[in-house]
């Protein structure tokens, strides 16, 4: 039936309505992810991820403006050290997004 598979492929059940689907927990850091929690904010550095004071900078500003989780691009193992360098940089700041 048409109907049935267009009621299906709909994306918003409801406009005016927030109807959250079933899904599972998960936990990024401190951060709990799922339809039982909050919703999660959640941004992109813009930073060259090996530029590590420019990251720690946009990280603590996201964090500062209200994001609970801050996302880094890794490319290589590079970007894998440098993160490990911003993050410990953030945790000697206080931050722990």
């Amino acid at each position: 039936n048409v109907e049935e598979a267009k009621k299906l492929l709909q994306y918003c059940e409801n406009v005016y309505e927030t109807n959250r689907r079933p899904t599972s927990t998960v936990t990024a850091g401190d951060v709990k992810i799922g339809s039982d929690h909050p919703i999660a904010l959640q941004t992109m550095t813009t930073a060259m991820t090996t530029d590590i004071q420019g990251s720690i900078d946009q990280v603590m500003q996201c964090a500062d403006a209200g994001a609970d989780l801050v996302r880094l691009t890794v490319q290589g193992q590079r970007e894998a050290d440098a993160c490990m360098k911003i993050k410990d940089g953030l945790l000697k700041k206080g931050y722990n997004t």
